[in-house]
């Protein structure tokens, strides 16, 4: 199975839909309000890059398609981050492309190395 787990730290009108599954947010007399698929909406799918490095090598993973597939968990503790944890699951795209790929200038992966 194909899967990336990972938390964020940023709640807003993106991280929480994507954190469970899709919903909605929306705005009236200066509130917002967050509104989670109902029980009957299926997962939304979404794309996931994933960007990172160690010195100068860079490293980009690509989920073309794929949907959170755990419950999330948070602790809502003084003086600790309230993450939102998210289980990504790769599913295969339609066109029979990769399910996820790797792009990297690491030499350590040239051929032959």
């Amino acid at each position: 199975e194909n899967m990336l787990s990972f938390e964020l730290e940023q709640w807003n009108e993106q991280t929480v839909p994507l954190v469970f599954g899709g919903g909605a947010v929306t705005t009236s007399g200066g509130f917002y309000t967050y509104r989670p698929p109902s029980a009957t909406d299926g997962l939304a799918e979404r794309s996931l890059v994933l960007d990172w490095n160690d010195g100068s090598d860079n490293y980009r993973l690509v989920i073309p398609r794929g949907n959170v597939t755990e419950g999330t968990e948070t602790k809502l503790q003084r003086g600790a981050p309230a993450t939102l944890s998210v289980g990504f699951k790769a599913l295969a795209p339609a066109d029979g492309s990769d399910v996820w790929y790797l792009l990297t200038n690491d030499t350590a992966f040239a051929v032959g190395s």
